[in-house]
């Protein structure tokens, strides 16, 4: 039996993501439907959880996490099994989509020069992964230029900028846990 709960619902990408996430690491996790419709995320037990109300959240054995980028790095192999360092060959892939990013970016935005859902998806991504492993404006130019153009919207630290900072946290404390572990 997975000790693991999902509280997410089927209509939630985000909730989703996890859920790929755990199958493609092979994690049974024990998954507790959400109804968003009825809202079953604003009552007092589920705001216990989850002040912020928000879909997907687990709990594994009283640790709670909840945004799915926080929830699929907390599931990731390299924090969930022990390892000590980011594989080089994650690193590689990592910055290979940064140059795709990068050369794919041929006006000011994602999709044309002006912004647009796409950008808003894909920042809180990238935000959180140049948070780990920071942009290199000279060789990424055009992707460090979107970023600074995004952080520059007035709710972009509140709303994204802690999560990534928390996020890369989290990473950095999850692998000096494993390296004083493996000690």
């Amino acid at each position: 039996m997975p000790n693991i709960k999902l509280y997410t619902a089927k209509l939630s990408p985000p909730g989703r993501s996890v859920e790929l996430t755990a199958k493609a690491l092979g994690l049974e996790l024990d998954i507790v439907p959400i109804n968003l419709l009825a809202q079953k995320h604003l009552t007092a037990a589920f705001r216990k959880l989850n002040p912020q109300h928000t879909i997907p959240v687990i709990d594994d054995n009283g640790t709670i996490v909840w945004d799915s980028h926080a929830i699929n790095v907390y599931l990731e192999p390299i924090l969930y099994y022990g390892a000590a360092e980011t594989p080089q060959e994650k690193i590689d892939n990592l910055y290979r989509a940064y140059e795709l990013l990068n050369d794919t970016l041929v006006d000011e935005y994602i999709v044309g020069n002006e912004m647009t859902l796409a950008d808003l998806s894909c920042i809180a991504s990238i935000a959180s992964m140049h948070a780990i492993f920071p942009i290199d404006a000279g060789k990424y130019p055009r992707l460090a230029g979107w970023v600074e153009r995004l952080a520059k919207l007035p709710y972009y630290e509140a709303t994204n900028l802690a999560g990534a900072e928390e996020l890369a946290q989290l990473y950095r404390a999850k692998l000096e846990q494993n390296r004083t572990n493996a000690k």
